[in-house]
């Protein structure tokens, strides 16, 4: 072992050009390695932050053989899928860009418009405030929103009375009501988050753009839900073959569909 050592020594001092890349690409592919194992780490071995029942979480969306990359579910569609007798419950979002005008200038952020039983359905509530209401879910019920930990400490100081405090969001006077907890920014990145506020009759059936976020019931697996869910799909498909036709069940446990994120 000792020979070795010394030879392998020896090289590197005849070579220090080779070896300074060589030790370069071996820490880069340690650090890379390291990286790679705290991000697999956080996302597979570890329990997702603030998210409750997590074995129960299921990812649950539409998509086209044809096109398997492009998944997404259409507000109708969505409707029925909430009607499965497997599920505890299912919630819908779309992400959004949102632009804050409250201060001296308007600044942007990465938001998602939500349904109001998505914070019941995870089981997390404000830091201070109050999630949404079903009836702020309506079309045309007053504006309202839900800040992030961060965005209310960078650009409202922290201020303990921004509840109720009414500021421009997207060009709408809109109510404060509620503060999220430090850490969560579902669905992935979001930093406020508005109410799903949406119509068939603009968003009709065929209209492919919402994600969703539901739950099993105790007792059920995730396999027995994607088999509703796939029958359900085949129904609509057999009674909309204009908007369906190729339309299938998308269902995945939800830390796998992180992964698939990441």
């Amino acid at each position: 072992m000792l020979r070795e050592f010394r030879y392998a020594l020896r090289l590197l001092i005849k070579t220090p050009a080779f070896s300074v890349i060589a030790i370069l690409a071996i820490a880069l592919g340690i650090g890379l390695s390291t990286t790679m194992f705290s991000s697999v780490n956080a996302l597979l071995l570890r329990p997702m932050p603030l998210l409750q029942d997590q074995e129960r979480l299921l990812f649950a969306s539409q998509y086209f053989p044809k096109q398997p990359d492009n998944d997404a579910m259409a507000l109708p569609d969505y409707r029925e899928f909430k009607k499965a007798s497997t599920l505890e419950g299912l919630a819908a979002w779309q992400e959004l860009t949102v632009i804050v005008s409250d201060g001296e200038r308007p600044l942007r952020y990465l938001g998602a418009q939500i349904s109001a039983d998505a914070f019941s359905l995870l089981r997390v509530q404000p830091i201070l405030g109050r999630s949404f209401r079903v009836e702020e879910d309506q079309l045309n019920a007053p504006p309202v929103a839900l800040l992030g930990y961060d965005l209310w400490k960078a650009q409202f100081a922290g201020d303990p009375a921004i509840v109720g405090r009414i500021i421009p969001i997207n060009g709408k006077q809109t109510t404060i009501v509620g503060v999220m907890p430090q850490g969560w920014r579902f669905p992935e990145v979001s930093d406020i988050w508005l109410p799903l506020q949406l119509a068939e009759k603009d968003h009709p059936r065929g209209d492919f753009f919402l994600d969703s976020i539901g739950k099993v019931k105790k007792g059920v697996s995730i396999a027995q839900a994607r088999a509703e869910l796939e029958t359900i799909s085949a129904t609509l498909a057999a009674k909309y073959p204009e908007t369906n036709s190729d339309a299938k069940a998308l269902v995945r446990p939800w830390r796998e569909e992180q992964v698939r994120n990441f």
